[in-house]
């Protein structure tokens, strides 16, 4: 008997939180719907939320952009490689970079240093906006 009100109690949570899930999932199903028609399914009205005629030509012109028809996957695969090159200089200054503060932090004494470590810890505490 306890064990049905607190599933009864828990509905009206549960339904509260579809719509947000929703509201997240959707445009990661609508961009996996649209990489999987063709452009006439995809430009069609009424819009097709399921294509028509799935195709993975789409992937194939990415992964092998010689075949493609046109020159955007081929600007796809520059972009990603420069996408990838940034990406991984950056994360590496941002942890050559830091491991020294962090170092310099924790081993040589000044003032406000638990100060300033506190704060750290505080605003790494603090949820991103988004």
């Amino acid at each position: 008997m306890m064990n049905t009100r607190k599933f009864l109690r828990k509905i009206p949570l549960f339904l509260l939180t579809l719509p947000v899930l929703f509201f997240i999932y959707f445009p990661i199903l609508w961009l996996l719907s649209a990489s999987l028609s063709n452009q006439v399914d995809l430009f069609a009205i009424p819009i097709h939320w399921i294509p028509l005629h799935p195709t993975l030509k789409n992937y194939l012109d990415i992964i092998f952009p010689s075949l493609a028809t046109n020159s955007l996957p081929r600007t796809f695969a520059v972009a990603l490689l420069n996408s990838i090159k940034i990406a991984s200089a950056v994360t590496i200054i941002s942890i050559v970079i830091g491991s020294m503060a962090a170092y310099a932090l924790a081993r040589i004494p000044f003032r406000f240093s638990k100060a300033i470590l506190l704060g750290i810890i505080a605003t790494r505490m603090i949820p991103e906006v988004s």
